[in-house]
């Protein structure tokens, strides 16, 4: 995914989207017309964390509540940060369903793609779930039954967002001080699932 990616995490900042290293990757595998297995993982920290993997039966399922509501708009907190931090600008923003007419596109900005939806009932998932030392997502979240998978693949538009609430924040050149510049890194990481 490539949201998930250290250079994506990266850019994304100076868009307002403030990803850390410590988030959740997610890694699917398979799936494809005429290949019906797949395996899906999530890691955190290098640690896993939860594991599926199985066989599309295309069976119905009941779908997730967002699944197909496409009129609902999205608020996010964007903070735009000078490099020598003396000022930090904290912007909500919103998100509308319903695409601008200067897109020259039709419908919503997120849209799922219907011939490319695949199902799984939950006779057809192993599933495993476990704590790690950052997280205890496995004994929090007990599953006692697997109703069922549904991986969808969907456009997303994302337009210029509306700026609802805005303020600036600025620092003293005493508070920078303590402040540690931000270093660019990129890490590779090939996650193999299990299963493939």
């Amino acid at each position: 995914m490539y949201l998930t990616q250290d250079s994506a995490v990266d850019a994304g900042r100076v868009l307002g989207f403030p990803k850390k290293m410590a988030y959740i990757r997610a890694t699917e595998h398979g799936g494809e017309k005429g290949d019906d297995f797949y395996a899906f993982s999530m890691t955190r920290n290098g640690y896993l964390m939860h594991a599926s993997q199985g066989k599309y039966d295309d069976a119905a399922v009941t779908p997730p509540s967002f699944y197909g509501k496409t009129d609902w708009g999205r608020m996010n907190m964007k903070v735009v940060t000078r490099p020598d931090v003396a000022s930090s600008e904290w912007q909500l923003t919103y998100l509308p369903s319903k695409l601008p007419p200067a897109f020259n596109v039709e419908g919503h900005r997120f849209q799922v793609k219907s011939e490319l939806t695949r199902t799984a009932s939950g006779d057809s998932v192993d599933w495993f779930q476990q704590a790690t030392p950052f997280d205890n997502m496995g004994a929090e979240l007990k599953i006692t039954e697997v109703k069922g998978l549904i991986s969808f693949t969907f456009d997303l538009v994302i337009p210029p967002a509306e700026v609802a609430w805005s303020e600036t924040y600025e620092r003293p050149a005493s508070y920078r001080g303590y402040a540690t510049p931000y270093q660019y890194g990129l890490r590779q990481q090939f996650p193999i699932h299990q299963g493939a």
